[in-house]
């Protein structure tokens, strides 16, 4: 006999909270206070490189990746601007990028004047489909831009050979992929920049922020520019308000910077939380008729865990699904659930036919995924296992539910 639902009268699955709260502790609280006491809340006011929390903070992300230079912004969205800005990607190019993301990736590249060319994603990662990139090229194209979506890692063999062939710029958007590796190389090391975000529910959480990391020492003080009002002045030497070239005010502050500080040292124990929640989840999850998971490699880092419901296996509908894992006390949702190109910033576009786009997988994807957010420290196994029964339960009650 089937456990009831609780919406049948049975108990739930979890009574115990299963709500976000950032995982900080008393080294965060105390890196905080320490700011706020110093009442020197952002360094850019002595220079164009920031406070002394700020510099600490990019020194460590850069050493972590192993690459030269870590420019840190206020958030993700802005170092995606910054990146094309720093570039030299604007009016009337054309970017690669996936449908199967946050809105931010695309977003940047019409803030600089650019247009996303959307090209569909692999089936088994949910990343850039490298074997659809070439075609997609054209004379305008300047970088390709893939994301390491969920914690999966693109091919970046591939699209990096792409990229070289065809004089491209491969810029990573890692914002769900900190500490990733691809053939035992941290992502980011790869392409010529490296996009990371740093709010909420990311692997490292500082409340706002992102960084761009890169090799290329040109980029790397043109980013500096676009991110402080396009202005270079050393400490020591007066600030003329000279604006090298057009910038913004995508700075970061020292509050934030000295959290982040703290969340470094903590990274590679968040991400095995995440990786060991996963591994379960993929385990436990995939053994239900229905349900297929995304399976994580060797090196690879989870960020939100991904689940495709097959309804006329699974007998219960996305939606209901949904709702039942919320009345048994498990949070979900449906993810991203359309690609971008849907979006109405895009389809209302008069200059391109967004609305002739169709990428069969990214749109199959978004109709079937159910999303668990709730993969991060201080959530472990136990909690994970929660997780699976209500699953089961609900499969066992399909015949029930509507």
């Amino acid at each position: 006999m089937a456990e009831k639902l609780y919406i049948h009268g049975g108990s739930k699955v979890r009574t115990k909270p299963f709500e976000y709260l950032a995982p900080l502790g008393e080294e965060e609280m105390r890196a905080a206070e320490e700011v706020i006491r110093s009442k020197q809340l952002s360094g850019f006011y002595k220079n164009n490189l920031g406070g002394e929390r700020v510099r600490e903070f990019e020194a460590d992300f850069a050493k972590y990746l192993g690459v030269k230079y870590a420019i840190s912004v206020n958030s993700g969205t802005s170092a995606l601007h910054v990146a094309l800005a720093a570039a030299g990607i604007g009016e009337g190019d054309e970017v690669i990028v996936p449908p199967f993301t946050f809105t931010a990736t695309a977003a940047a590249v019409r803030m600089v004047g650019a247009y996303p060319v959307f090209v569909d994603v692999d089936p088994d990662t949910f990343c850039l489909d490298p074997s659809l990139v070439e075609a997609a090229i054209t004379e305008k194209t300047k970088a390709i831009m893939p994301v390491h979506i969920y914690g999966k890692v693109a091919d970046l063999a591939r699209l990096q050979e792409i990229a070289t062939r065809r004089n491209l710029l491969l810029i990573e958007d890692a914002c769900q992929a900190p500490g990733a590796l691809h053939d035992g190389v941290k992502v980011v090391a790869i392409g010529v920049m490296g996009i990371f975000s740093f709010v909420e529910t990311k692997n490292i959480v500082i409340g706002e922020g992102g960084m761009i990391t890169t090799n290329d020492d040109g980029i790397a003080e043109r980013c500096r520019l676009v991110r402080n009002h396009g202005e270079a002045w050393v400490t020591g030497t007066p600030r003329e308000y000279w604006s090298q070239i057009l910038g913004y005010n995508f700075r970061l502050d020292e509050v934030a910077a000295a959290i982040g500080i703290e969340q470094m040292k903590k990274l590679d124990q968040f991400n095995e939380v995440r990786k060991e929640n996963a591994a379960y989840l993929e385990f436990g999850l995939g053994t239900i008729p229905g349900l297929k998971t995304l399976h994580y490699k060797e090196g690879e880092v989870c960020h939100l865990f991904a689940v495709l419901i097959d309804e006329s296996v699974f007998g219960v509908s996305r939606i209901d699904c949904i709702e039942l894992l919320a009345s048994e006390g498990i949070p979900a949702s449906a993810g991203y659930p359309h690609p971008l190109y849907k979006n109405p910033v895009f389809q209302e576009c008069k200059e391109r036919d967004y609305a002739s786009v169709h990428c069969k997988v990214a749109e199959d994807i978004c109709s079937r995924l159910i999303c668990l957010q709730r993969m991060h420290v201080p959530f472990t196994v136990e909690d994970m296992k929660d997780v699976v029964r209500a699953f089961e339960k609900i499969y066992e009650n399909r015949g029930l539910v509507r």
